[in-house]
């Protein structure tokens, strides 16, 4: 098994371990919504985790194939471990970007609507 492998399957796996551990926060915090009456946002939320976790797994294919194309020996520990570092959190900015990005798409559209329903309702009056 050569390094460039090895460590795409620990940052595939750290991708998996993200995804499971953000279904269960999810979980835990629609629960918890609901029991205090309020409404969670369940397609939203769920759209948001998948989308952000496809971002994170086409970012660990670039840096993988990028490091494929660059044919790097990695045959140094530190240097496995540093670039493991840089791409976790690559990974994790990219996942950031595309969450804040999906979130602002929302509330854009919601804020349209709202806009688009309050010019209505002054045409109505008039």
């Amino acid at each position: 098994m050569n390094e460039v492998y090895m460590l795409s399957v620990i940052l595939y796996t750290v991708v998996f371990m993200a995804f499971i551990a953000n279904l269960q926060f999810f979980n835990r915090e629609s629960n918890k919504l609901v029991q205090e009456g309020k409404t969670p946002l369940p397609f939203h939320n769920i759209l948001v985790i998948l989308v952000a976790t496809l971002a994170q797994l086409i970012t660990v294919r670039l840096l993988v194939l990028l490091l494929e194309s660059l044919h790097t020996d990695l045959t140094v520990w530190w240097v496995i471990s540093s670039i493991f570092a840089f791409s976790f959190y690559v990974i994790h900015i990219v996942a950031y970007l595309v969450t804040w990005g999906i979130w602002g798409t929302y509330f854009f559209i919601e804020k349209r609507k709202t806009e688009n329903k309050d010019e209505d309702e002054l045409r109505r009056k008039k």
